[in-house]
């Protein structure tokens, strides 16, 4: 009896322990999937608030009776947006909260300085800065799959 509880010891030794449910266990490939989807719509959000803001500033615009306010505004709008494209590039530095502020700093600027024209593009920028933000939880070294 004695025999079988150390080898049952030993194997229990070598054997790694999964604490929790089974969601924690990452495979390769998956750990970085929150911050693609923050990159891509943040890039997609400040090249879309971009090309709104310069088709308001331009005859294109008046045309299709886009009504600009002011050129300081669209000038703070053209500001924003290249702020959250430089937000998107610290994202892939690998500095995910300060790209995360950044985007969120962006997209309410944007916001108030555009109003109705940076709508869209600022709920995309509102989701990449909180998903850039929040992170998921690393897994412990004992419940990784290799």
């Amino acid at each position: 009896m004695g025999v079988l509880q150390d080898n049952y010891q030993g194997i229990d030794a070598r054997c790694p322990v999964i604490k929790g449910d089974w969601q924690h266990i990452v495979f390769r490939g998956e750990e970085k999937v929150h911050l693609k989807q923050a990159f891509y719509s943040g890039i997609i959000g400040s090249v879309l608030g971009l090309f709104i803001v310069l088709m308001t500033m331009t005859p294109i615009g008046r045309i299709m009776d886009l009504k600009l306010f002011s050129y300081a505004m669209g000038a703070a709008g053209i500001f924003f947006s290249v702020l959250a494209l430089i937000g998107c590039y610290l994202m892939r530095r690998g500095k995910e909260i300060t790209a995360g502020f950044l985007i969120l700093v962006s997209a309410v600027g944007g916001i108030i300085s555009m109003s109705l024209y940076y709508v869209i593009p600022g709920f995309l920028l509102i989701f990449a800065g909180f998903t850039a933000i929040v992170k998921k939880k690393e897994p412990s070294a004992d419940a990784e799959i290799k």
